[in-house]
């Protein structure tokens, strides 16, 4: 949700490695628009080409939105887009809010963001529940890639 005021979301790119970025895409957002999106809503912003750039702004380039475009479309449309991809948010100065429902996919062996549910997820929670609990809350990526590997080593 995005209210009115004189905020902006400066640019940013999804992919939560460090600089450079692989050129194929290992995480990807796809926005299902709730609202209109247009400059006065405080439309999401892209600027194009960047994901080919392989990398995160820097500096000033995450604060400049002068060479981005801003995303138009109707409530019900859905944005997708490669996980390098540099974008941001326009302020929004209509009245009301702009709504989207935001999903992050990324490949098997890369972890969500942080903001997810699993980063509030303590040491003292995984100890009280089933294992299975560990799996459910996805922190236990590493420990299926640990497994693969012993299972592979046995044969060196």
């Amino acid at each position: 949700m995005k209210g009115p005021g004189p905020e902006y979301l400066p640019l940013h790119a999804d992919a939560n490695q460090p600089t450079p970025l692989p050129s194929y895409a290992q995480v990807a957002n796809a926005t299902w628009l709730l609202s209109d999106f247009n400059p006065a809503n405080g439309a999401t912003v892209f600027m194009p080409g960047s994901h080919k750039w392989c990398r995160h702004p820097v500096g000033a380039e995450s604060t400049d939105l002068s060479q981005t475009t801003a995303i138009e479309a109707p409530a019900g449309s859905v944005l997708i887009w490669h996980g390098n991809s540099w974008h941001g948010a326009l302020p929004r100065t209509a009245p009301g809010l702009r709504i989207s429902l935001v999903t992050f996919f990324s490949r098997h062996y890369i972890r969500p963001p942080k903001e997810t549910f699993a980063s509030k997820v303590d040491q003292a929670m995984l100890d009280r529940n089933p294992a299975r609990f560990t799996k459910l809350v996805d922190r236990s990526v590493m420990d299926i890639a640990t497994q693969h590997i012993c299972r592979f080593s046995q044969f060196g």
